[in-house]
């Protein structure tokens, strides 16, 4: 089974729950035999997606523009897991986050289908994966937490993953509270 992370800490990577979390999921899925392709968004060069979409009309399936999104396009094409990591901003994901998810368009196809009555984009590619969102916070933030949850659900429907989970994880939790929350929280086969 194939894993990715992307991985949104931020530039400096000071969290230090960012990286015990990543060590303890990285930990947990290899002691499974999963491969996993660990994409830390801060070292890549990710251009903003233009909004042409010549990734479903010009060169479906491709986005148009050449950068290190490209590696992440493969690999959202063939996970079974798919995992985000990011210090949880104004209630959503990290800016190396949020751009590396808008530049996925070319992984759902221009058609439209129904989904609990809304509208939403079916998958281009027909591999099973559920997702796995780690938001990290400084400390208790109920309001900041609910706003999180719900971004993270809506994206879910547009992703179609078999099953989504997410996790909270706060700046001064333990290794060991930080590895019991990634693992009640893995996703499907991962947690077989």
């Amino acid at each position: 089974m194939k894993a990715m992370i992307l991985d949104g800490d931020r530039r400096d990577g000071r969290s230090a729950a960012c990286r015990l979390a990543k060590a303890a999921l990285s930990g947990e899925l290899k002691t499974r035999g999963w491969t996993i392709q660990d994409f830390r968004l801060a070292d890549m060069k990710i251009k903003p997606c233009r909004g042409c979409f010549a990734c479903w009309i010009k060169t479906p399936g491709i986005c148009v523009i050449d950068d290190d999104e490209t590696a992440i396009h493969r690999a959202l094409a063939s996970s079974h897991l798919r995992v985000f990591l990011t210090p949880v901003t104004f209630g959503g994901f990290s800016s190396l986050l949020k751009a590396a998810m808008d530049r996925s368009i070319p992984s759902i196809l221009p058609f439209f289908h129904k989904v609990n009555d809304e509208m939403h984009h079916p998958p281009r590619y027909d591999v099973a994966f559920d997702t796995l969102t780690i938001g990290v916070l400084r400390q208790s933030d109920p309001e900041a937490e609910g706003v999180f949850r719900l971004i993270v659900e809506r994206n879910a429907i547009n992703m179609l993953p078999r099953r989504h989970a997410v996790v909270i994880i706060y700046d001064g939790d333990d290794e060991a509270v930080v590895a019991a929350k990634i693992l009640e929280a893995l996703p499907g086969e991962a947690s077989r």
